[in-house]
């Protein structure tokens, strides 16, 4: 009975996954997300929006023109085992700090 009933409860939660397959590019996943959402009667008002580490700033800068007021979370899971860790001169970090006191935010370069 419990092995049925999990069953169950497993069915009805994959019955709300919608997936977009048809993008070619980040643009049109955005647009074409959004377009998947509104048919299936759903109004976006927050999300978490998952992306390589790579594409982070091109798909932020994306739902930004497109989704201009809606509360979105942007994150990337750590590829681990394809990146070396990078050391930053200590000259590029004291040359920032005058930027960042000028208003400029840190990018997470020098975290």
């Amino acid at each position: 009975m419990q092995v049925v009933a999990l069953g169950r409860v497993l069915w009805d939660y994959l019955r709300i996954i919608l997936v977009e397959d048809q993008s070619r590019n980040s643009a049109e996943n955005v647009a074409l997300t959004r377009q998947l959402l509104e048919s299936n009667g759903l109004l976006l008002r927050r999300a978490i929006c998952v992306q390589k580490p790579y594409l982070e700033r091109r798909v932020h800068l994306t739902l930004q023109k497109q989704w201009p007021s809606r509360d979105l979370l942007l994150s990337s899971p750590p590829i681990a085992g394809f990146t070396v860790k990078t050391n930053i001169p200590e000259e590029m970090i004291a040359a920032k700090r005058p930027l960042v006191e000028l208003g400029f935010r840190t990018s997470g370069l020098f975290a």
